[in-house]
């Protein structure tokens, strides 16, 4: 499966810059958080279909981090805005179908999201690379270019990408066939 393998680094304000690596699907637009159980975020792929710029994500990770719903006068408390200039984010986000209105409530609009994430996936050993001659790929539905943007965008100017690499991870095909006749295929 491509994935982008970002060296970038980030400043976390008191606690300094940090170097980190992100790997990214070009599959499903996802961060892959952990590389041992290959857990993923929830969310970027949405935002990535919708287009979504910096101020998309300010407003779906403010969300995130309080549950994922709140009303417009405490997600302006919370972002530390103005009713005048939230006010079009909210409604550039939910025309882009991110967040949804109910009555007062101002909610994500995707189920279970992984979005407020340290942009960081966990490596427990590096990576081997290794030729394999009958080994197929999986098509890439997003382009380097478009990572890139959304990562830009999600993480802010305090976010720089160093380098970048177009990097295949093998994927497992298991095909199990059950009692009552059907087949049940699972990718790891």
């Amino acid at each position: 499966a491509p994935n982008l393998l970002i060296d970038a680094k980030f400043n976390m304000g008191d606690k300094g810059t940090k170097e980190t690596i992100l790997l990214w699907s070009l599959v499903d637009g996802e961060i892959i958080t952990d590389a041992d159980t290959w857990e993923t975020t929830h969310g970027y792929e949405d935002a990535i279909d919708a287009g979504a710029v910096k101020t998309d994500y300010r407003l779906l990770f403010a969300l995130s981090k309080n549950g994922g719903t709140m009303t417009r006068d405490q997600l302006a408390r919370e972002m530390h805005l103005e009713k005048d200039i939230i006010d079009p984010w909210i409604e550039n986000a939910v025309a882009k179908h991110l967040i949804v209105q109910h009555g007062s409530e101002l909610q994500i609009h995707m189920q279970d999201p992984k979005i407020w994430i340290m942009p960081q996936t966990k490596l427990k050993q590096s990576f081997v690379t290794k030729p394999y001659s009958q080994s197929q790929r999986l098509n890439r539905k997003y382009s380097k270019a478009q990572i890139e943007e959304a990562a830009k965008a999600a993480f802010g100017s305090a976010f720089t990408i160093r380098h970048v690499k177009e990097v295949f991870l093998p994927i497992c095909c298991l095909s199990v066939q059950n009692p009552d006749g059907s087949l049940h295929t699972s990718y790891w």
